[in-house]
């Protein structure tokens, strides 16, 4: 019974606090806002929390590593108290990632049209299969055991992702706070 009531807390408090995304947030122009305390919450099937939301990803710091300036993001996935540390940073319209101690990697270029192919070291070939002025999704065919679509909102950043894989992983965004 107390879980029913914390659950209606919470989602009160997220739905009384939201402002329109549309509305108050089109002024953004990015696919991915990175600004230190942004802050997404995700509905994410790795957790067995069946909570409105159980992930969250956080813009925590700004830090310079290798002569590039890269925002920290820190992944909490709530249930299990995991955290896992990404290191991002925009370049024009290309988004890098880093995990040190490896190299950064290109994770999305948004100056891809449609149908154009953008190579990735982790996912081999990656195409844009939708664009939209306000929507990019990159995926890499699904076959076998492994498949991708990763779905970018401008002005918002990532609001779906579905990777297939041994155990096939879901994450859609249900709430934001961007600064």
């Amino acid at each position: 019974m107390k879980n029913r009531y914390l659950y209606f807390f919470i989602l009160s408090f997220i739905l009384f606090n939201c402002d329109s995304p549309i509305e108050s947030h089109s002024y953004l122009t990015e696919f991915f806002p990175l600004k230190v305390g942004n802050k997404w919450y995700y509905k994410s099937n790795i957790s067995q929390d069946t909570s409105y939301f159980n992930e969250t990803i956080e813009v925590v710091a700004q830090k310079k590593i290798n002569d590039n300036t890269y925002f920290e993001t820190v992944r909490n996935i709530i249930s299990s108290n995991i955290k896992d540390t990404l290191y991002y940073r925009l370049n024009e319209d290309v988004l890098y990632a880093m995990k040190p101690p490896q190299e950064e990697s290109i994770i999305a270029d948004f100056s891809l049209k449609l149908n154009e192919i953008a190579y990735w070291d982790s996912t081999g070939k990656l195409r844009v299969s939708e664009r939209t002025d306000s929507t990019i999704v990159f995926s890499t065919p699904f076959g076998g055991d492994y498949g991708l679509s990763i779905t970018y909102k401008k002005g918002i950043g990532i609001t779906y992702e579905y990777i297939n894989g041994y155990i096939p992983h879901i994450r859609e965004l249900v709430y934001w706070e961007l600064k």
